[in-house]
């Protein structure tokens, strides 16, 4: 809705780009909006000016470019830090916003350096909690037989980190941890 944005949509993986990614803004915009689909440079033009580039991420450097209006990562936590500090100074000129969807892979640099500060309330940042249980799929008899099968069939700290959403310890939790 805001005309001449330049945004980045990214994926750890080309096939993840494919999959989840590259769907996701299919659903969202409307053929009406497309003013063409570049399926060679991944370059979604639409008809207010604005340009969404579908972008993999696999090596860091893959993310210098053109200044951002905003920026959306799936799967943040498959990337490294290096990634972020490669591709953040793109925000810079424009004061450009990030977004970024994850499952949690216990308390690395996505939870200390983009997850903290929103808990903390931190200006600028701002964090969401999704738990599957949220998911209005999972509020019927079926979905909540399937949540507790998958409760009882998996580790406690996985089944935190999977269906939960939350950053979890594995490594030395010997009393299970956090």
């Amino acid at each position: 809705t805001i005309p001449n944005s330049t945004i980045w949509a990214c994926a750890p993986t080309n096939p993840k780009l494919h999959r989840y990614v590259i769907p996701a803004f299919q659903k969202l915009i409307p053929a009406e909006w497309v003013a063409d689909w570049n399926t060679e440079f991944k370059d979604l033009r639409l008809k207010n000016g604005s340009l969404i580039h579908f972008q993999t991420l696999e090596d860091p450097d893959q993310g210098r470019g053109q200044g951002l209006d905003w920026l959306w990562i799936d799967e943040v936590c498959e990337l490294s830090e290096k990634h972020w500090d490669v591709i953040r100074p793109s925000l810079g000129d424009k004061q450009g916003v990030a977004f970024f969807t994850t499952s949690p892979r216990s308390y690395d640099w996505v939870y200390e350096k983009l997850y903290k500060p929103a808990e903390d309330q931190q200006a600028g940042y701002w964090g969401l909690h999704a738990r599957t249980s949220d998911n209005p799929k999972f509020r019927t008899k079926e979905g909540l037989e399937f949540l507790a099968r998958e409760k009882e069939s998996m580790p406690e700290a996985m089944y935190r980190q999977e269906y939960e959403a939350d950053f979890v310890v594995f490594t030395g939790a010997v009393y299970g941890g956090q």
